[in-house]
């Protein structure tokens, strides 16, 4: 991807079950990068739903992924999802290891009313076993505007983020 990265916000929160950075995503560019840096207090998959410009969730079946799990101790695993209310998985999976998650989302056309929006991803975990990298693609398949990222762990209850921190850029 040519271009440069330019600085839109950043939003860092500790001891939080989840994290919702509205207005990340504006028409100033049609693609943004947004890296994630987490400790979870748990194992979990991480999960992410878009905003609108009011900072609801968009729900609805509309979201579509797949994503390969690139274990070191392990057999390589591959899942695709088609028709969900959450993009999983997208930042891999998470575990409270010393060393956390971080990941890498490029998010493409967040705010085009006339084209679905679309993201591709790259993350890595660090576990008892050994290094979990992740490497996928998803969909949201309506045109609504997306302005922003909703993150939480898939075993959702009180279960925290010992920090959870987001940085998001526009590129040029």
């Amino acid at each position: 991807m040519a271009g440069s990265l330019e600085f839109v916000k950043e939003v860092n929160s500790t001891d939080v079950v989840s994290v919702t950075a509205t207005d990340l995503f504006s028409t100033d560019y049609d693609v943004y990068e947004v890296h994630l840096d987490m400790l979870y207090n748990g194992a979990s998959y991480l999960d992410i739903q878009l905003l609108d410009s009011s900072g609801n969730v968009l729900t609805g079946s509309h979201y579509d992924m797949a994503v390969l799990d690139l274990k070191v101790y392990a057999t390589y695993g591959q899942y695709r999802v088609t028709n969900a209310t959450i993009w999983r998985s997208l930042g891999g999976y998470m575990t409270n290891t010393v060393g956390g998650n971080i990941a890498k989302l490029t998010i493409y056309n967040p705010t085009a009313t006339d084209s679905y929006t679309f993201a591709s991803t790259q993350g890595g975990s660090f576990m008892q076993s050994g290094l979990f990298g992740v490497k996928g693609i998803a969909t949201y398949t309506a045109t609504d505007g997306v302005y922003g990222l909703k993150i939480f762990g898939s075993t959702g209850g009180s279960t925290t983020f010992d920090y959870l921190n987001v940085k998001c850029f526009g590129v040029k």
